[in-house]
């Protein structure tokens, strides 16, 4: 597996593996041209073949807080890890730009408990990360729950995959706001 910043050219193949999560109602929308226009924010994993298993976004708000956007991976290529590969790449890119602080809205907290993320209330992000809830059809019923990671403390919890959990990344991969 390589993990690699996106290309403008992968935009298409990032639209395609985010579509089943965007149908299930679990990944916000986003257009090929919003893709292309917001690109550098995206990162991918490649398989051998060079096809792309796994994507994420690390959007900026200020200089200490980004917020881990739009994870999804190939449902063919769930239950191996991939997620988690994800998240810790994103979360090394936060420490390159030396953000502190990463937030993103779940449905599976667990999943970014184990990243070494933290509960959190909403109320206390920046008002301008709800920029993109205004164009999310739960807009007004939203049953995320906020997670943030203090970029250079976090400790990722022991790993510990137990046969039930095989599932586990399908969940987190749907996740994350957008």
């Amino acid at each position: 597996m390589t993990c690699r910043k996106a290309r403008l050219c992968d935009a298409g193949e990032i639209h395609a593996l985010m579509q089943p999560f965007v149908r299930e109602g679990v990944l916000l929308p986003r257009s090929l041209s919003y893709l292309c226009e917001n690109i550098r924010d995206f990162s991918m994993l490649e398989d051998e073949r060079g096809r792309i298993v796994a994507s994420g976004a690390l959007h900026f708000f200020d200089e200490d807080l980004a917020e881990l956007q739009s994870l999804a991976v190939l449902p063919s290529c769930q239950g191996r890890g991939l997620g988690r590969q994800m998240v810790r790449a994103l979360l090394r890119e936060a420490r390159r730009h030396r953000v502190w602080k990463v937030f993103s809205l779940t449905h599976a907290p667990e999943f970014f408990l184990r990243q070494g993320f933290t509960l959190t209330d909403r109320e206390q992000l920046p008002r301008k990360f709800m920029r993109d809830c205004l164009s999310c059809p739960k807009l007004h019923h939203c049953h995320q729950i906020a997670v943030i990671c203090d970029v250079f403390t976090a400790r990722p919890a022991p790993r510990r995959r137990a046969p039930a959990e095989a599932g586990e990344e399908a969940a987190f991969t749907s996740y994350a706001h957008a």
